[in-house]
């Protein structure tokens, strides 16, 4: 009796260099050209709508800027109207000091002679 029993080989390999494609056996069916069409039209749908919200965050930040813009220029517009009355009060009083110091010196220095 001899048992000579070759080993059986595997109905189904797979190489073992790591370029198998284990999702590559699935149940589902093949793509058809409407499901393509639909899926590129969700696709390009969804590309319009990122582009209407990056638009729409555009026009916000300009307009954000634009007032933030005018507010600047309202605030400059105030300062240099601040500075011109702090430089004609600075003028008033340097006279008026300048005034009472002659008169000062005026009067106490008359009477030594």
């Amino acid at each position: 009796m001899s048992t000579d029993k070759k080993p059986k080989a595997p109905e189904h390999t797979e190489p073992t260099t790591g370029t198998s494609d284990h999702h590559a056996h699935t149940d589902a069916a093949p793509a058809t050209p409407a499901s393509l069409t639909q899926s590129h039209e969700e696709e390009l749908e969804g590309i319009k709508m990122l582009a209407l919200d990056s638009a729409e965050l555009a026009t916000r930040s300009a307009n954000l800027a634009t007032h933030a813009g005018e507010h600047m220029r309202s605030v400059i517009v105030k300062l240099e109207d601040a500075q011109k009355k702090a430089a004609q009060a600075h003028t008033h009083y340097f006279w008026r000091c300048w005034r009472l110091d002659a008169h000062c010196e005026h009067g106490f220095c008359g009477h030594v002679h």
